[in-house]
């Protein structure tokens, strides 16, 4: 998949203006650079703490679950990134799915062409919004809420990068 950091930064930044949030830094995404950030720089009065999971195999994204358990999951866009290692499009996508087994989850952001489970509860993107602009100046978008439409500029250069803040949005907005 692609976007993870950039999801993962973009929520960071929401939420915190609002929370004491901590994110696991740069790409750190294994299993082992989790346990390492956990141990010796998650602050222990975070209210949120953002992990980027990555996987090289089958059960990694699975091992990073069992460790955290989280409560909210985004599943980006999956691509062939990676396909050297897990040989097909569907074995990346079923390793990326792993992220909805936590025992704790509430609800998971899903790219809007990945079948998931029936019983997880799960909000599809991109979902409603227009798009304004995608320029060399950056993007404006709204974005539907309920009934109504909300206006978001970014100087974040492109078109793609909609996705990644669309979802990034509504995750700060249920928090």
């Amino acid at each position: 998949s692609y976007g993870k950091t950039s999801i993962k930064n973009f929520i960071a930044h929401l939420l915190g203006g609002s929370f004491r949030v901590y994110a696991t830094p740069r790409s750190v995404n294994t299993m082992a650079g989790i346990i390492k950030d956990v141990n010796s720089s998650l602050p222990k009065d975070s209210e949120f703490y953002i992990v980027e999971a990555g996987a090289r195999q089958k059960g990694d994204i699975k091992e990073i679950t069992e460790l955290i358990h989280h409560q909210y999951a985004v599943v980006g866009k999956v691509g062939a990134a990676h396909i050297e290692y897990f040989k097909t499009l569907k074995n990346i996508k079923d390793t990326k799915l792993e992220l909805l087994g936590s025992r704790r989850l509430i609800k998971a952001y899903i790219y809007k062409d990945l079948e998931v489970p029936k019983d997880v509860y799960e909000e599809r993107f991109p979902g409603n919004f227009i798009e304004k602009r995608a320029d060399l100046e950056g993007l404006e978008f709204l974005v539907k809420f309920q009934d109504s439409y909300v206006e978001f500029k970014s100087s974040i250069l492109g078109r793609f990068n909609i996705d990644n803040l669309y979802v990034a949005i509504k995750v700060a907005f249920d928090m």
